[in-house]
């Protein structure tokens, strides 16, 4: 779906190393396609040691987690925008002018282009409620009551 929404899709290592590594050693069964994007279109991305220096003083100056510092170094760098779900990350990222995007934001955009039917769109935001993705529940309501809307 990422792919047919934005032209590169870029992670840092960090974020591999979370999603990936850590998800095959807990068994998640979504790893598997998220290795093989990796290894065919989403490129993982090693920091050079100043970013690194930014990303550690920018995870100690607001409460982010490394993979939310270094992505929101590699995007401002490089000037792209921003998949990240947390608020904070979010605020820190448009600080620096970075065009971000919640990943339920991406859902309603694929349905709205017609990538993604209504339904299969509400059972990937169901399904990634299960896997653990946390939306409030408010969120949750109001993106089923857009998705039973006509645009």
């Amino acid at each position: 779906m990422l792919k047919k929404i934005f032209e590169r899709v870029i992670i840092p290592e960090t974020a591999f190393q979370e999603v990936v590594i850590k998800g095959e050693e807990k068994g998640y069964l979504h790893v598997k396609l998220i290795k093989r994007a990796t290894q065919e279109w989403i490129e993982v991305k090693t920091l050079q040691e100043e970013q690194k220096k930014e990303s550690d003083l920018m995870a100690k100056m607001a409460p982010l987690g490394r993979v939310e510092a270094e992505s929101i170094v590699l995007a401002k760098d490089m000037k792209t925008p921003l998949l990240i779900d947390d608020l904070i990350g979010q605020r820190v990222a448009k600080s620096y002018g970075i065009e971000t995007y919640w990943t339920t934001s991406v859902f309603l955009k694929t349905w709205k282009e017609n990538i993604v039917s209504k339904d299969k769109t509400k059972k990937i935001i169901e399904d990634l409620i299960e896997s653990g993705l946390r939306i409030k529940p408010e969120v949750v309501i109001e993106l089923m009551k857009k998705l039973s809307r006509k645009y």
